[in-house]
C-alpha cells in the first residue's frame, strides 16, 4: 500500500514536471517573439540610422552651399559699396560742370550737403574789375574804331543779352555790329557789373548759342592763350614788316584803331631785347597782331580775332573781352565736360544697378538657401527623434528578450529541479532507471563494437611519429586514430542525431590519449539540401567536442555541400544510410625545426624562417599529393581583433608567395588567418608573444574515404 502511495506521489510529482515542461515550451515561444521583435527593432534602427544619415549629408551640401552663397554676398556687397561710391563721386563731378548730379532718367534728383564748386578765371577776372569809365569813355569817343574792338564788343554785347535771356541774333561773318547800339552798350554805367555776372554755367546750358558763336568766332579756343614776346630789335621787326610807313600813313588818314596805336610805336632803341610796351597793354606780340590785324582789314570779315590783337587796339577792350571769352570757353568747356561726367554718371548707375540686381539675387538665393537649411535641420531632428524612437524600442525589445531568456532558463531550472525531487522521492524507481539505463548504454557500446568488428575498423595503437635526423629541419608529422562512424543527420536538421554520444564520446577519449591530435570535421550534404547545412553540421559537431573539454585549436571544421558523394558499399561499410553525414579525420602537420616567426605587427620574411621555407618546399617536392593548410597568427597585442585577423591572413600569404618562387604549385596551397585567437604560448611574456607570431603547415586531408 505504502508502495502505491509512493507510486502515486511520484506520478504526481512526473505530472508536475510535465506542468513544468509545457511552461519551458510556452517560455521558449515567448524567446522566440521577443527575439523577433527584437530583430525587426534592430533593421528599424539600421533604416533609421540611414536616413539620419541621408539628412546629416543632405544638410552638409547645404551648408557648403550657404558658405559659398555668403561669400559671393560679401563680395557682391564689397562691389555694390565700391560702385556706390563711384556714383557719388560721378555725381559731384556732373555736378561741378553745372549739372544736377541726376542720372539719366531718374526721376527725383539726389540731394547735396553743400554746392557744387564752378571753376573760375581769377586773372581775367582781376584785369576787367581793374577797367575804369575814363577807358571806357575813350572807347566810346571813337570815330571809326577798329574792326577788333567792333567784333569783340559784338560778342560781349551777344553773351550780355544772352544772360538777360533775350533773343539773340549773331550776325553773319561781313556783317558790322551796328556801332552806336556798342556804344550804347558801353555808356551804361552797370556795364562792367553786367560783365562781371557773366555765369559760364547759365551760357553752357545754350547749346544753340554756343554753337552759332562758336561758328562766328571760330578763334575763340585760341584767343584766350598768350606767348611770351621774343627778344628781337625793333627796327629789324618793323624795316622786314615793311608796314612802319604805311602805319603812320594811315593814322595820318584819321584811322584810328591798330594803325594809330601802331604809328605811336617809337623807333628809339636799336638794341637787341623786348618789344616797348604798346596802348595796348603788351609788348612784341601784341604789335605782331597789330600788324596782322592792320594787314587783313581789307579783308571780308577782318583780321583774326585773338586776346593779344583786341589788347593791342585797346586795352579796355581787350581785358573785357579776355573775360567774356574766358567766360564762352569755360561754358563750351563746361557743356562737354558735363556731357562726359554725364556718360561716367549713367555707366557708374548702370553698373550699380546691375551689381545691386545680382546682390539681391544673391541674398534671394541665399534666403532659398536659409530656408531649404531649416527644412534639412528639422528632417535631421526628426530623423533624430525616430532613430532615437527605434534605439528606445531595440533596448526595451532587447530588455523583453533578455527577460523571456531569463524566464526560459528560471522554467528550465524548475523543471530540473522538480525533475530531481521526483527522481529523489522515486528513489526506488529511480535506481531502477538508472540500472536500466547504465545496462541500455552497454547494450549500445557493445553493439558499436561490434560492428566496427564487423567493418574491420577495430581499434589501432597509436604510433608516436618516428623523430626526424638531426640533420633534418621540416618533417611529415603524421598520427594515427581509432577510425569512428561518420555521424548521420536527419532530412534538413543541424540537431546531433541520438546516438552522437558514443561517437563523440571516442572522439574525446582519441584526443585525450593524443595531446598533439588535431582533428578535421567534414560535414557533407545530400543533393537535394541545401549546401550550407554541411558547414552547420560541422560545426555542430565541433561545438559538441569543445563542450567535452576540447581546445578549438585542435579542431578545423569545414562543409563540403554534396560534393563528396559515397557509394552504396561505402555507406554500408561506414554503417550509414544517406550522405548526410560529418566525419572526423586526423590531421598531419609539417613540423619544423624552428618556427616560421615574425616581428611584432610586420608579415614580412625574415631570412631565418627564408631558409626554412626551402626545407618546407623540398618536403612538398618528395610529397607530392599533399595539400597545405597555410595557417598565420599573431598576439593579442599588435592590433584589435579585426586587424590582428587582417595582418594573420597576410602572414599566410607572404608564406604562400615565398613558396611560389621556391617551386610550389600555389594550388597545393590554402592560406588562412586566425588573427590572435589561437595561441601556441601566453601572450603575457615577449617570449610567449613572439612564438605566437607565427604561421604553421597542416595538411589537408582527403575526406572521401573512396580515394584514401
Amino acid at each position: 500500500m505504502a508502495v502505491d502511495l509512493k507510486k502515486a506521489e511520484v506520478d504526481a510529482l512526473f505530472q508536475e514536471v510535465e506542468r513544468l515542461e509545457a511552461a519551458v515550451d510556452v517560455a521558449v515561444e515567448n524567446e522566440k517573439t521577443t527575439k523577433e521583435k527584437m530583430e525587426t527593432a534592430i533593421i528599424s534602427c539600421k533604416v533609421a540610422e540611414e536616413k539620419l544619415k541621408e539628412a546629416a549629408e543632405a544638410a552638409s551640401k547645404t551648408s557648403a552651399s550657404m558658405s559659398g552663397a555668403t561669400e559671393e554676398r560679401k563680395k557682391l556687397q564689397g562691389q555694390t559699396a565700391e560702385a556706390r561710391t563711384e556714383v557719388a563721386a560721378a555725381r559731384e563731378g556732373v555736378r561741378r560742370y553745372g549739372g544736377s548730379g541726376a542720372g539719366t532718367g531718374e526721376e527725383e534728383p539726389p540731394t547735396f550737403d553743400k554746392p557744387a564748386e564752378i571753376v573760375k578765371d581769377d586773372a581775367a577776372l582781376a584785369a576787367v574789375s581793374s577797367v575804369s569809365e575814363r577807358e571806357l569813355g575813350e572807347v566810346r569817343k571813337l570815330a571809326r574804331p577798329p574792326q577788333l574792338v567792333r567784333r569783340a564788343l559784338e560778342l560781349v554785347q551777344v553773351l550780355l543779352k544772352a544772360a538777360e535771356g533775350k533773343n539773340v541774333k549773331v550776325s553773319a561773318p561781313g556783317e558790322e555790329a551796328d556801332w552806336a547800339e556798342l556804344q550804347t552798350m558801353l555808356s551804361r554805367p552797370d556795364f562792367i557789373k553786367r560783365v562781371l555776372a557773366l555765369n559760364a554755367l547759365d551760357l553752357s546750358k545754350r547749346t544753340d548759342l554756343l554753337d552759332r558763336v562758336s561758328e562766328r568766332w571760330p578763334a575763340l579756343k585760341e584767343a584766350v592763350g598768350t606767348t611770351a614776346a621774343p627778344r628781337w630789335k625793333k627796327t629789324d621787326v618793323m624795316n622786314k614788316l615793311g608796314l612802319r610807313n604805311q602805319l603812320v600813313a594811315a593814322a595820318a588818314k584819321g584811322g584810328g584803331g591798330a594803325a594809330a596805336a601802331a604809328a605811336e610805336v617809337g623807333t628809339e632803341g636799336d638794341e637787341e631785347g623786348a618789344m616797348p610796351p604798346t596802348p595796348g597793354g603788351r609788348g612784341g606780340v601784341g604789335l605782331i597782331a597789330a600788324v596782322k590785324a592792320a594787314a587783313a582789314e581789307n579783308k571780308a570779315d577782318g583780321p583774326a580775332l585773338t586776346v593779344e590783337a583786341v589788347e593791342y587796339a585797346s586795352r579796355p577792350c581787350g581785358a573785357i573781352f579776355r573775360w567774356c571769352a574766358a567766360v564762352l570757353v569755360a561754358a563750351m568747356s563746361m557743356g562737354r565736360n558735363r556731357e562726359a561726367a554725364q556718360a561716367v554718371l549713367d555707366a557708374a548707375l548702370t553698373k550699380l544697378n546691375g551689381l545691386s540686381g545680382a546682390l539681391a539675387a544673391a541674398e534671394a538665393f541665399a534666403a532659398e538657401l536659409g530656408a531649404e537649411d531649416a527644412q534639412l535641420v528639422a528632417a535631421s531632428k526628426a530623423a533624430q527623434r525616430n532613430l532615437d524612437l527605434c534605439q528606445g524600442m531595440r533596448m526595451s525589445t532587447g530588455t523583453a528578450h533578455s527577460a523571456a531568456i531569463m524566464a526560459l532558463e528560471e522554467a528550465r531550472r524548475k523543471a530540473r529541479e522538480a525533475f530531481e525531487r521526483a527522481k529523489l522521492e522515486d528513489a526506488a524507481f529511480g535506481r531502477l532507471r538508472e540500472e536500466l539505463e547504465r545496462k541500455q548504454k552497454e547494450r549500445e557500446l557493445k553493439e558499436a563494437e561490434a560492428k566496427l568488428a564487423e567493418a574491420g575498423k577495430l581499434p589501432i595503437k597509436h604510433a608516436p611519429p618516428k623523430p626526424p635526423a638531426t640533420d633534418q629541419l621540416c618533417w611529415l608529422h603524421e598520427l594515427q586514430m581509432t577510425e569512428v562512424k561518420p555521424l548521420e543527420f536527419q532530412m534538413a536538421a543541424t540537431t546531433l542525431p541520438v546516438d552522437a554520444h558514443v561517437s563523440l564520446a571516442k572522439v574525446a577519449k582519441e584526443l585525450q590519449r593524443m595531446p598533439s591530435l588535431r582533428l578535421h570535421i567534414a560535414g557533407h550534404a545530400q543533393a537535394d539540401e541545401d549546401p550550407k547545412l554541411s558547414a552547420q553540421r560541422a560545426q555542430a559537431v565541433g561545438a559538441a567536442l569543445i563542450a567535452l573539454g576540447t581546445l578549438p585549436s585542435r579542431l578545423r571544421a569545414k562543409g563540403y555541400g554534396a560534393s563528396v558523394s559515397l557509394s552504396s558499399a561505402m555507406k554500408a561499410r561506414q554503417g550509414i544510410k544517406t550522405d548526410r553525414r560529418v566525419g572526423v579525420h586526423a590531421i598531419a602537420e609539417l613540423g619544423t625545426r624552428y618556427g616560421i616567426e615574425f616581428p611584432a605587427r610586420e608579415s614580412t620574411i625574415t631570412e631565418r624562417s627564408h631558409e626554412m621555407l626551402k626545407e618546407v618546399a623540398k618536403l612538398l617536392d618528395e610529397h607530392k599529393a599533399l595539400k597545405l593548410s597555410v595557417e598565420g597568427h599573431t598576439d593579442d597585442r599588435e592590433y584589435s581583433a579585426a586587424e590582428n585577423a587582417k595582418l594573420s591572413v597576410q602572414r599566410a600569404h607572404a608564406v604562400c608567395r615565398a613558396l611560389d618562387a621556391l617551386g610550389v604549385d600555389v594550388a597545393r596551397l590554402v592560406p588562412h588567418g586566425f588573427g590572435a585567437t589561437l595561441p601556441l604560448q601566453d601572450n603575457s611574456s615577449e617570449d610567449g608573444r613572439q612564438r605566437n607570431r607565427r604561421v604553421q603547415f597542416l595538411v589537408i586531408p582527403n575526406v572521401n574515404p573512396q580515394q584514401r
